[in-house]
């Protein structure tokens, strides 16, 4: 394993016994980290800064569950914070940023495998871009949408309901208190967009893909499911690094064909073919826009969601 490298290489005894010797101070054993057990990372993309993902901080406890049972050792570390809604003058800036922060941490460090905690939009694409650069074993954990909004027995959809909101505030229908609370209405709870916006997108499309669990991308944050699934999720990313199964054998042509389809099919964010294709360029497989013309074009809408459809996530 890539880990024993830093933990028992007897080529390298000077640093093997810096490395054991710190990484013993909060008390993890020498036997524990010269064993058999796999060093699983947990890329932590919760927190303050990310209301969005922030219940990752939660999610991960039952990741590290599942690392643990299957007979590996966690190492939770926090990923630069990439919400949407909160940078100014926009998250779109550092998607790049974080996938060079995270490239340098998951080659510089003793890792054998990796579970990428993902949410909101650009957390996905910088995850799964490193992923693919570095390729080691990786699995991709979303947090889950939000529960349905609501307002005056309407459904508020995040996102969706700003644009409606704008309008109506503009023409003099509603005051700006009354818009702060049409648009407030929309997060009912933790998780990212409840519509088909970026983030529901793309963690769909890390399923199709072929690197998250199947099933898990659409189950609503709050769920006991979501908690299930982080817990399989830890399980799975253990047998993966004894399979040695990187990010270029599931990451392949056929996989980023199935995830333009699935885009197509459920109406998917117009910003997926920008996230899409700059990973397939980090795994080295060619993919441009005319592909997603070639291939999405034909492909008919199934998902009735907001904004392209009625309801939510």
């Amino acid at each position: 394993m890539r880990s024993r490298l830093w933990f028992d290489n007897p080529d390298n005894p000077g640093m093997t016994a810096l490395y054991l010797e710190r990484y013993l101070n909060f008390g993890l054993t020498g036997k524990e980290l010269q064993g058999k057990k796999p060093i699983i990372g947990i890329a932590q993309t919760g927190s303050d800064l990310s209301p969005c993902n922030r219940h990752h901080l939660e999610l991960a406890k039952r990741v590290r569950d599942g690392i643990t049972a299957a007979g590996g050792i966690a190492f939770e570390f926090g990923c630069h914070p990439i919400q949407e809604t909160g940078k100014r003058p926009t998250a779109c800036l550092d998607r790049n940023l974080s996938y060079l922060s995270l490239v340098e941490v998951l080659y510089g460090y003793p890792l054998d495998g990796v579970v990428m905690l993902t949410g909101c939009d650009k957390t996905m694409p910088a995850c799964i871009m490193a992923a693919a650069t570095v390729n080691i074993p990786t699995i991709s954990l979303n947090v889950g949408p939000m529960l349905n909004g609501w307002h005056h027995g309407e459904r508020t959809g995040s996102g969706t309901i700003v644009w409606k909101a704008r309008e109506r505030h503009a023409a003099g229908d509603i005051d700006y208190q009354q818009f702060i609370d049409i648009v407030g209405s929309s997060a009912p709870s933790v998780g990212h967009c409840n519509t088909m916006g970026t983030a529901s997108t793309m963690n769909a499309l890390a399923e199709a893909l072929g690197m998250a669990l199947p099933g898990s991308a659409a189950i609503p944050a709050p769920y006991r499911e979501r908690g299930q699934v982080a817990y399989e999720t830890g399980k799975r990313i253990v047998d993966m690094v004894w399979e040695d199964l990187k990010p270029s054998d599931i990451m392949t042509r056929e996989a980023f064909e199935n995830a333009i389809v699935a885009n197509a099919a459920i109406g998917g964010s117009t910003n997926a073919p920008i996230h899409i294709n700059a990973i397939a360029k980090h795994i080295g497989v060619p993919l441009d826009c005319d592909d997603w013309e070639r291939i999405g074009f034909e492909i008919p809408l199934l998902v009735n969601v907001q904004p392209a459809g009625e309801y939510l996530g």
